[in-house]
């Protein structure tokens, strides 16, 4: 939830208190404020079946006079002197690769950093611009590129938001033609959507097997009962499977064989492990 509100923060200009929130399926907005929230959208996404949602962040009691957004303010700063169609192409891709280069990405999302480096490379090369500048010369979207121009160049985040909102159909059109007319993007793009879908569901694994962890303790009374632990004394092993019963991530205490490379089991599961090897493997612990 942290590295969400960081994220969210960093797209206003204003440093006030925000407050990030989605729409459900029935139309209702739901504010993101705790891990809970999080975990409860995950579910949501679970159940819809949806593959992503769309989460909006906005100043506390904002109004009329509310920020826009620092991408915007800064594209919109970035071309302040675009007054004419023949920049719009070099100027459009220049400011896709600003925009991904400033995108800061977790080290340990090593595919989908390695999909942003892929994708510099692709939009750093003329094969892109070429293509935005043909388009942009087609009758097809004269208007749209006009309207975005005019918008850009009164120097006002807020036109841009309105005339992008307003024609955001032509501007979808225009986004496949560029993809479909570069080969080199689709690939990257599917990629880039696969990994953002399989963090979440990771998210969501992990978050169903911390809720589902019990420990049993003695109680004062007659008998036992199973009581929840305190997950801050709970060791999470991120991004590290069982190898013996595929659990994502390892909680608690992790074992490395010593025989095998990248071979970690929790403790119960390393039964299971020798057995399927028919061999005993021997392990050492692994904070």
């Amino acid at each position: 939830m942290a590295t969400l509100k960081s994220a969210a923060a960093a797209l206003l200009a204003s440093d006030d208190a925000i407050t990030v929130y989605y729409t459900d399926s029935d139309g209702d907005a739901v504010t993101v404020a705790s891990d809970a929230d999080m975990k409860e959208l995950v579910d949501y996404m679970v159940e819809e079946g949806m593959g992503r949602v769309t989460v909006l962040v906005a100043p506390v009691g904002c109004g009329a006079k509310s920020a826009a957004p620092k991408q915007l303010l800064s594209i919109v700063k970035a071309t302040k002197d675009m007054d004419a169609k023949k920049n719009m192409p070099v100027n459009a891709t220049k400011l896709l690769v600003d925009r991904l280069q400033t995108m800061k990405l977790p080290e340990h999302l090593v595919e989908l950093v390695q999909v942003k480096k892929d994708l510099l490379a692709v939009l750093k090369g003329e094969e892109v611009t070429t293509v935005i500048e043909d388009l942009c010369a087609c009758d097809e979207f004269t208007h749209l590129v006009d309207v975005v121009v005019t918008a850009v160049s009164q120097g006002d985040a807020r036109a841009v938001v309105e005339a992008t909102t307003a024609n955001f159909d032509g501007l979808f059109l225009f986004i496949q033609r560029v993809v479909s007319r570069c080969p080199a993007l689709k690939p990257l793009l599917v990629q880039g959507v696969k990994q953002c879908i399989t963090s979440l569901v990771r998210l969501g694994n992990e978050r169903a097997a911390v809720d589902k962890l019990r420990l049993p303790e003695a109680s004062s009374g007659s008998g036992e009962e199973a009581q929840m632990v305190d997950f801050r004394d709970i060791p999470v092993h991120c991004e590290i499977m069982c190898d013996g019963c595929q659990q994502v991530p390892i909680l608690g205490v992790r074992y490395q064989s010593l025989e095998e490379p990248n071979f970690d089991v929790l403790e119960t599961a390393k039964p299971v492990a020798n057995g399927a090897r028919k061999l005993p493997l021997s392990f050492i612990l692994r904070n």
